[in-house]
């Protein structure tokens, strides 16, 4: 929606409203979409792939980095 604001700011008329219908089109969808609490599920399956796979990712990384941080620190500088 904010792509599509700047691309059709010249539309808007005196009120502010705008009058291109690709606009009116995506305003309404977006309307029914928070309306009906879609986004709500969307909300969920984001939170649960977060909780299972990309945390998990992130703690295994970082241990990975510190391993990584620690050992070096142990090798001789070879420069």
């Amino acid at each position: 929606m904010k792509i599509l604001e700047k691309t059709e700011v010249d539309t808007k008329n005196f009120f502010g409203q705008y009058g291109s219908q690709r606009m009116k089109d995506w305003k309404d969808v977006l309307k029914c979409y928070e309306k009906e609490n879609v986004y709500l599920g969307e909300v969920a399956s984001l939170l649960l792939r977060n909780v299972n796979y990309e945390i998990p990712a992130l703690r295994r990384q970082i241990q990975k980095t510190v391993q990584f941080a620690s050992v070096s620190t142990y090798l001789p500088n070879l420069s």
